[in-house]
């Protein structure tokens, strides 16, 4: 029956009465030469019935793990004036100076001071020593607001 394949053979078994019918209506149709032609799906073949693979999906902007530039989004530019919203300068407003358009980050003038220490290269004729100094720490853009220049309360920018 299957040539030796033990387990396939048995699971061909309940459907060789199909296959058989077939034959037989395809022979008969032979002889009286009409168009009838066998399904392809009774059509028995040695292939595998593994699928082939799926394509892979293509790439959109809100797919997980691609950058998205909340600046350029919530339409924040240097030079804007803000609220902190969180942290611990929450209340305080303060102008952008900069924005980290990679780390979705904005340095905002006077706010979240933090102490660095800062050491110059030694050289004969400057003399510098090395000091402690206060610096702007960067904050995120999701805890900022754009003020509005005329009421001075958080808005959206469109």
């Amino acid at each position: 029956c299957c040539l030796g394949r033990g387990t396939a053979c048995a699971a061909m078994a309940q459907y060789m009465p199909y296959y058989l019918r077939v034959l037989r209506l395809s022979e008969s149709a032979v002889k009286r030469k009409s168009k009838y032609v066998a399904p392809e799906f009774l059509s028995v073949s040695n292939r595998n019935s593994i699928m082939p693979p799926l394509p892979p999906k293509k790439a959109t902007n809100l797919q997980v793990g691609t950058h998205v530039d909340f600046a350029k989004f919530f339409n924040i530019k240097e030079g804007d004036l803000v609220r902190v919203l969180y942290g611990k300068d929450a209340g305080k407003q303060g102008v952008i100076r900069k924005i980290d358009h990679k780390k979705n980050q904005v340095i905002v003038d006077g706010c979240n001071m933090t102490k660095s220490f800062w050491s110059p290269r030694w050289t004969p004729k400057t003399k510098d020593v090395p000091s402690i100094t206060t610096v702007e720490a960067p904050i995120h853009i999701h805890n900022i607001a754009p003020l509005d220049p005329v009421v001075k309360k958080p808005t959206r920018i469109k």
